[in-house]
C-alpha cells in the first residue's frame, strides 16, 4: 500500500518528468538557445514558477535534462573503455575493432531510445558537438574531456605506434564518422535524393561504420609506422 507521503510526492514527480521531456524536446527542435523558460512551461502544461521552483536557470534546467537521459551512457562508455585499458581487447587481432564499438555503440543505443524525448535530445546533443559558442564549449568541456582522454589512451594501447596526436586523430575521426548520420538523418535523406537511405539504418550504420573506421584507423598506422 502506498503511504500518504508517496501519494504526495507522485504529482511532483510526475511535474518534473513533464518539464524534462518538454526541455528534451525543444532543445532537440529549436536548440538551446532557441528555447525559452515560458515555451517549455507551455509545452510541460505547467507555470514558469514552477519550472523555478525546481531550476533556477535554463542551464541547470539542461544539466537536468542532460543528466536524466546521459548519466547512463558515459557511466558505461566510461567502465567499457576503462575496462579497455585495463585488461586489454578481448581479441587482439581485432582490438581496434572493439575499441571503435565501445566508442559508437552506446551512440547508437540512446539513439534508438522508446523514448521519444531521449532520442530527439541525443540528436541535438551530437549536433551541439559542432556548435563553437562558448556555452558548447563548455557543455564539451565539462562533459567529455575525461572521455576523450581514456578513448585517446585506448587507442594508443591498441596502437602503440601512435603518438598522442595520432591517437586524438583516430577518435575524432571515429566520432566524425558517425555523428552526422546519428543526428541529422534528414539531412542525410537530402543528399542522397531519396527517403529510403540504408545508412542512417542503426545496425547499417554500426556495421558500415565499423568497417569503415577501421580501415581508416589501419591507413593511419601504416603512416605511423613508417
Amino acid at each position: 500500500m502506498k503511504t500518504n507521503a508517496t501519494q504526495a510526492l507522485e504529482p511532483e514527480t510526475i511535474r518534473k518528468d513533464q518539464i524534462l521531456d518538454a526541455a528534451a524536446a525543444l532543445f532537440a527542435e529549436v536548440e538551446f538557445h532557441g528555447t525559452s523558460m515560458r515555451m517549455i512551461a507551455d509545452r510541460a502544461g505547467v507555470s514558469q514558477s514552477l519550472i523555478h521552483y525546481h531550476y533556477a536557470s535554463k542551464e541547470q534546467l539542461h544539466e537536468a535534462v542532460f543528466e536524466r537521459h546521459f548519466t547512463r551512457v558515459n557511466q558505461k562508455r566510461t567502465a567499457l573503455l576503462r575496462k579497455f585499458l585495463a585488461e586489454g581487447p578481448s581479441d587482439p587481432d581485432n582490438g581496434v575493432e572493439e575499441l571503435v564499438k565501445i566508442i559508437i555503440e552506446p551512440w547508437i543505443e540512446i539513439i534508438q531510445d522508446a523514448h521519444r524525448p531521449t532520442r530527439e535530445f541525443a540528436k541535438f546533443m551530437i549536433r551541439s558537438a559542432y556548435h563553437e559558442d562558448p556555452w558548447n564549449l563548455r557543455l564539451g568541456k565539462e562533459h567529455y574531456t575525461e572521455m576523450r582522454r581514456l578513448g585517446v589512451a585506448a587507442f594508443r594501447k591498441v596502437a602503440p605506434e601512435f603518438t598522442e596526436d595520432d591517437a586524438f586523430r583516430a577518435y575524432f575521426f571515429t566520432l566524425s564518422m558517425f555523428f552526422m548520420p546519428l543526428s541529422a538523418p534528414g539531412r542525410i535523406k537530402v543528399l542522397a535524393g531519396r527517403r529510403n537511405v540504408d545508412i542512417i539504418k542503426p545496425n547499417v550504420l554500426l556495421d558500415r561504420g565499423v568497417r569503415f573506421a577501421v580501415a581508416g584507423i589501419d591507413a593511419m598506422r601504416k603512416d605511423a609506422a613508417r
